[in-house]
């Protein structure tokens, strides 16, 4: 790989090169473009430290070169080559736009065209042809040629020795297509529903449950977390960990990476970069999680999945003011609409033991899946919601769906995402005794629910009919469905999580009050609008 001063200053290259330094990744070689040049000026501006003892430190083979000598650089690949161990750094010194009369080593050669003099005077100090525009050499050409005969003949022998290895290993071969094709059991959603059951517990505790099952299940799923996993559930029981690069040479493959758990260490940038590598290297299905507060630090990571159409999962639980007592600074508010607001991400919040079945199911169902997920989790206990005897769990997968419906034509829709599902379901309770005509919607997937067609949705959520969004989150963006919101649009507080659920009236009887509040306020309106 290549980098510059620029890339060597962003954070994420100080938490990726650690984790490479830890593991011994000696496969990876890096040139550092080292030309002192950014777009604002010299990075002497801004930087000063000695980026080869900064590499050394972190575990890593380095070494230094004139970046404009051929032999040398060649030299310094040979060398990165036996440190088997190491990952290397090559530090090559160079001029930014060199030959160029009035911009070499200037920022001017950073970020804006040369100039067609500039470019000619250029080509004159090398003795290269002026006015020849993408002009390559037969003799360039002809080197390239050989090189890519070359290619296809190592590819051909590396065929032909593989299709051998099929023949005589027709087990392990199975293996490797259920690997490399990223293969997700038909039946998997109803393991997964077996599994957990109707049990009552916080998501993140079903969510680990759930992990053990896919394991069993999908060679391909293997991941980790951002050193949270006693938190987070996301830990793969009875597997290993990969961990530093074993220092026998002569033992492959290397037992150091056999494991299925990644421990990425405090490094959330690095680990949800690290999980898209893995899913774009193909024959993955990986996951990573830390709490959701900090999908903050993971953003860039989160948007690339997105672009990229990656089949990563990004799993954050710790999910809302549930959190409790670690207060606002760990207390999800704005998140969940930070995350759906991200094109082509799916932002799953389930509600109890089967939605998270769901959920997970949804993350893995399609190996050729081209839409990244963030599970959002919960650290306290969920309520069960009751359903229809009849009711099949692949409804959960069109992202929303009616949990409990009224006797007539519903009058007003609670509609509940995760956590509040329960509240959700009390309210419902109360409101009906009232005398109320009420519909209670889970929402486990907003971006699903709209992929589904227009009849559904309106099935689901009729235009006519009032409508309550109740989430631990923002309420804002919930007006684009709904005539009213409950939730929360400040930060938190410090106190146990179900004191802060009550203070912040997310209880049944405080969501009753203030449903029939509003109602009256707009049959109130309404009565006035007759009578003018």
């Amino acid at each position: 790989m290549f980098c510059s001063d620029g890339d060597l200053q962003e954070g994420i290259s100080a938490e990726a090169a650690s984790f490479a330094g830890h593991l011994g990744l000696g496969n990876l070689i890096a040139v550092y473009d080292d030309n002192d040049i950014t777009i604002g000026g010299r990075a002497s501006l801004s930087m000063s430290e000695n980026v080869g003892e900064r590499f050394k430190a972190y575990g890593w083979h380095v070494q230094h070169c004139d970046g404009h000598n051929h032999k040398a650089i060649a030299g310094c690949y040979e060398n990165a080559l036996k440190a088997t161990r190491q990952p290397s750094l090559i530090v090559a010194k160079t001029t930014i736009g060199i030959g160029t009369p009035t911009k070499a080593d200037t920022p001017a050669a950073h970020g804006a065209p040369l100039g067609e003099e500039e470019i000619q005077q250029a080509k004159a100090t090398v003795g290269w042809l002026e006015n020849e525009k993408f002009l390559v050499p037969d003799e360039v050409r002809n080197v390239f040629q050989q090189r890519a005969q070359e290619g296809v003949r190592e590819y051909n022998a590396w065929q032909q020795q593989y299709q051998q290895w099929r023949k005589k290993n027709s087990g392990q071969a199975k293996q490797w297509n259920l690997h490399w094709n990223r293969s997700v059991p038909k039946n998997l959603l109803k393991k997964l529903s077996k599994t957990l059951g109707n049990k009552e517990d916080a998501t993140r505790n079903l969510s680990g449950m759930a992990i053990q099952t896919i394991a069993e299940q999908v060679p391909a799923f293997a991941g980790g977390s951002a050193d949270l996993e006693p938190s987070t559930k996301t830990l793969i029981k009875n597997v290993e960990s990969i961990c530093p690069s074993s220092v026998d040479d002569a033992n492959l493959p290397d037992p150091s990476f056999v494991g299925r758990n990644i421990h990425f260490g405090i490094r959330e940038h690095a680990m949800g970069t690290i999980s898209n590598g893995m899913a774009l290297y193909g024959g993955w299905l990986p996951y990573c999680g830390t709490f959701e507060v900090f999908a903050d630090y993971m953003r860039p990571s989160l948007r690339l999945a997105a672009i990229s159409h990656l089949p990563t999962t990004f799993v954050f639980t710790h999910d809302s003011i549930g959190v409790g007592e670690d207060g606002p600074t760990h207390q999800p508010v704005e998140q969940h609409w930070a995350l759906r607001l991200i094109p082509n991400l799916e932002v799953w919040r389930p509600a109890d033991a089967q939605e998270v079945a769901a959920a997970w199911y949804a993350c893995l169902e399609s190996a050729s899946a081209e839409t990244p997920k963030a599970l959002l989790l919960t650290r306290q206990k969920t309520q069960t919601l009751y359903r229809p005897r009849d009711f099949q769990i692949q409804e959960m997968l069109r992202g929303g769906y009616v949990v409990a419906d009224s006797e007539g034509d519903p009058e007003v829709i609670l509609v509940s995402t995760g956590s509040e599902g329960g509240v959700v379901q009390e309210a419902c309770k109360l409101l009906m005794d009232e005398g109320l005509q009420i519909r209670h919607v889970s929402m486990p997937c907003l971006e699903r629910f709209e992929q589904q067609d227009l009849e559904y949705q309106i099935e689901v959520l009729p235009p006519s009919v009032f409508l309550v969004v109740v989430e631990a989150g923002a309420t804002r963006p919930w007006y684009q469905y709904a005539d009213h919101v409950i939730g929360i649009d400040d930060f938190g507080a410090s106190a146990p999580g179900g004191e802060l659920m009550r203070h912040f009236g997310f209880t049944g009887a405080d969501i009753t009050d203030e449903v029939l509040d509003i109602l009256g306020v707009e049959v109130a309106a309404t009565l006035a609008e007759s009578d003018e």
